[in-house]
């Protein structure tokens, strides 16, 4: 009987994990238009986190659990603009792990990418 219940416990949880896993996903050298995504939102002063959160926003997740900048300047597009931007101030993401809660159906995230 108790190896019952682990094995019970034990599909309990792999189905939880599952299912938690679904509400997550990671983009690699995220792109808009064929441009990288932009670290920082159009005032130039809003980056990381904001700007993450903004591009999971747009492919329709909730937010960005979290993100990496990439090391080399290169043209990017902005997210909240559109406009791009390039120069060795315009930095863009090398990761993206975005977000939304399990209660969401996993059909409803990760269209875009």
């Amino acid at each position: 009987m108790r190896r019952n219940q682990s094995l019970i416990i034990l599909a309990a949880l792999t189905l939880s994990v599952t299912q938690a896993s679904a509400a997550v996903r990671t983009y690699f050298s995220p792109e808009l238009d064929g441009y990288r995504a932009s670290a920082c939102l159009a005032d130039g002063q809003t980056c990381g986190k904001p700007a993450a959160d903004a591009w999971c926003k747009a492919n329709g997740w909730t937010s960005a659990l979290i993100f990496q900048r990439d090391s080399q300047p290169q043209t990017t597009r902005l997210i909240d603009s559109g406009d791009l931007c390039s120069g060795p101030a315009c930095a863009s993401f090398h990761q993206i792990k975005c977000y939304t809660p399990e209660t969401a159906s996993s059909g409803d995230v990760g269209n875009g990418g």
